[in-house]
């Protein structure tokens, strides 16, 4: 008896290459074009893709990967949001994105110089300039633990430039190294009204409201107690979902006293 032939690879749907000495982006771009055109999700962790950017300019027009909805990228040396942006070129419709241990400090929206990891008082810091279009249509689960974030605008932006956006791994971050856990996560749900999951744990209708309010009177006390000097304009540009969070829930803070 014959055995039967062995299977082919371009039926393959999940690849993992993870710590494998991969080097250049080249490497996966040439198994998406080639070898798997059909893979759905690839594991490229504890590889090196710093040359993301030089590699998808230099053929002409990028190929596209629509099959691709989960890629990990985990400790990729990476250091832009303008490197990331070449995988969302690559494979349109992504839904879950793995940047942990890498170097990003921005998501390519508001972040100005001299931002601060203050959450409330960032008088220092202009207001920001327009938010970039939206990247990444379909991503609704994006990990950025162990980055170089430093600035809450960098929160600011996840929902105004990921449309879809509902889980969010956000943990280990400079931002947040003087805080609490609780604090910390409070202050993320309520700077982004579209998260269903941080950090693994589902965001519950209670534990929204109860940080929302927090955040109202705590940018509300520094609102008051800053000097009528043009500082309160940059304390609310710094805290774009302010005015709005406050006319839904003044009320049941008024009612509270």
């Amino acid at each position: 008896l014959r055995s039967p032939p062995p299977p082919s690879p371009s039926g393959i749907r999940r690849l993992v290459l993870n710590a494998c000495n991969v080097r250049s982006w080249g490497t996966p771009l040439w198994l998406l074009t080639d070898v798997l055109p059909l893979l759905e999700e690839l594991l490229l962790a504890h590889n090196d893709l710093r040359d993301v950017i030089e590699v998808a300019a230099a053929g002409g027009d990028p190929p596209t990967f629509p099959h691709m909805k989960f890629l990990d990228v985990s400790d990729c040396d990476l250091t832009s949001w303008e490197q990331v942006r070449r995988f969302d070129d690559a494979m349109p419709n992504l839904e879950t994105l793995v940047l942990n241990e890498n170097s990003l400090s921005d998501i390519g929206g508001t972040v100005e110089e001299g931002g601060g990891a203050s959450p409330l008082v960032e008088a220092e810091r202009p207001p920001p300039t327009p938010t970039a279009p939206a990247r990444f249509a379909h991503l609704s689960a994006l990990q950025l633990s162990h980055n170089l974030i430093t600035d809450w605008a960098v929160v600011d932006d996840l929902d105004r430039t990921l449309p879809s956006l509902r889980s969010l791994r956000f943990s280990n971050n400079p931002l947040t190294a003087d805080m609490g856990a609780s604090e910390a996560r409070s202050f993320v749900v309520a700077r982004c009204p579209s998260l269903e999951f941080l950090n693994a744990s589902a965001i519950g209708t209670r534990e929204r409201a109860d940080a929302e309010r927090s955040y109202v009177r705590r940018v509300a006390r520094a609102l008051d107690a800053a000097p009528a000097d043009g500082t309160r304009a940059h304390i609310r540009a710094a805290h774009p979902r302010h005015a709005a969070l406050a006319a839904v829930h003044g009320g049941a803070l008024a009612s509270l006293g």
